[in-house]
């Protein structure tokens, strides 16, 4: 992974190594602090947190998933608290505690195949819902439970494998091949419960 000057065009740093395969996805994870970290998704089934100040690695790798990291998002708290999210080819999404480097709760589980996009959904409330995509050609809209576990809340088949998530307001726009291109979805039902 390689840090780039976007005025100059030039490489900023020598290549960041670490992961024993290739990354798959890279995330930056602001802290109230306001440092910033970022996060990369490997081949490996690792997960990297890295100071892009430095070049350094930011603790020892978050393990857990069983097959390629393939999606990295950071997910805003509304105690203040940030944590990051990562999908896997294993179809499971886990939580971290950027922090410690610890998992938290179990690995969220539902989509039959590989999970190939999240991304955090900042609700009016304050709340904040995570959306995961899959090659099941599912949208999984998850909560926040209580202080430890999240749920899922909805399930929509977009009828294509997702290949990515974005989300603005209160709809996650969901890229999916083989359908006109967008499926767009409100989270207006899933953030009532």
């Amino acid at each position: 992974m390689r840090l780039w000057d976007p005025v100059t065009g030039h490489p900023h740093g020598p290549p960041l190594t670490g992961h024993t395969g290739g990354v798959a996805a890279v995330a930056a994870v602001a802290f109230p602090d306001g440092r910033t970290l970022l996060a990369s998704g490997g081949t490996d089934g690792t997960v990297r947190l890295w100071d892009p100040v430095t070049g350094h690695p930011h603790g020892p790798p978050l393990t857990g998933h069983t097959s390629w990291v393939t999606a990295v998002t950071a997910v805003a708290l509304p105690d203040g608290r940030t944590l990051l999210a990562s999908g896997s080819e294993d179809g499971t999404v886990r939580l971290w505690d950027p922090v410690t480097g610890h998992p938290l709760g179990t690995p969220l589980t539902g989509h039959t195949r590989g999970v190939t996009a999240v991304t955090a959904v900042a609700l009016p409330d304050g709340r904040t819902l995570l959306a995961s995509g899959s090659d099941d050609r599912t949208v999984r809209l998850w909560a926040l439970s209580d202080t430890r576990s999240w749920s899922c809340k909805l399930s929509i088949d977009v009828g294509a494998r997702v290949e990515d998530l974005c989300a603005l307001g209160l709809t996650v726009f969901a890229i999916a091949l083989g359908t006109d291109g967008v499926a767009t979805i409100s989270v207006a039902e899933a953030a009532r419960h």
